[in-house]
């Protein structure tokens, strides 16, 4: 794990002012399988950021050491069973506030469900569920997503859109708890006060 710094490529923004920094789990620290590819969204291209969940209660692990080993086994379900060149999204973010690279900043998504949705939105992916009645994303997990959304849009000034899984493809994802903290907005107050 590492706090801050540069991540991987991606246009970076002189005149956007730097956020705190975000809890990177760098591929390397989470065990990651090598790409098979790494296909490019054009940055002139990139309208936003889609909110998935990766929809299991198992994932929502209680201690963070935990966290990682769930994000291999969606990149492990990615790679061998959907025959993709990597783990779909670009970041996957947990209830603990960290944030781990997947694809990363500039790549194509695979996980939007449409060619033209993937060609033009990231991907970002809390690990974990909806449960009714039950606050499934903490405040952690709230202000680390408020902060990749932060450090997209300063990577990405054209990037300004946040939008649910659900608006590209028919799928309850990413549930009614980050879909309404979408429809809040507020990215930047989130990002320092959850």
């Amino acid at each position: 794990m590492s706090l801050g710094g540069p991540d991987d490529e991606g246009p970076d923004t002189p005149r956007a002012p730097r956020q705190p920094p975000l809890k990177y789990v760098r591929r390397p620290a989470w065990g990651a399988a090598p790409p098979r590819g790494r296909p490019r969204i054009d940055p002139e291209a990139a309208r936003g950021v889609a909110v998935h969940y990766s929809a299991m209660n198992v994932d929502e692990e209680r201690l963070h050491r935990n966290c990682a080993g769930r994000v291999r086994a969606i990149q492990r379900y990615h790679m061998e069973t959907m025959g993709w060149l990597d783990i779909a999204y670009n970041h996957v973010f947990c209830r603990h506030g960290y944030v781990f690279v997947g694809r990363g900043f500039g790549a194509r998504s695979a996980a939007n469900g449409t060619k033209d949705s993937n060609d033009h939105y990231f991907a970002v992916c809390f690990l974990g569920d909806d449960t009714k009645g039950r606050a499934d994303v903490t405040p952690e997990a709230r202000r680390a997503l408020a902060q990749l959304i932060q450090e997209y849009r300063r990577r990405y000034p054209k990037a300004r859109q946040v939008r649910p899984h659900s608006d590209f493809f028919p799928t309850a994802c990413p549930g009614e708890e980050l879909r309404a903290l979408i429809r809040r907005g507020r990215w930047s107050e989130l990002a320092r006060y959850s």
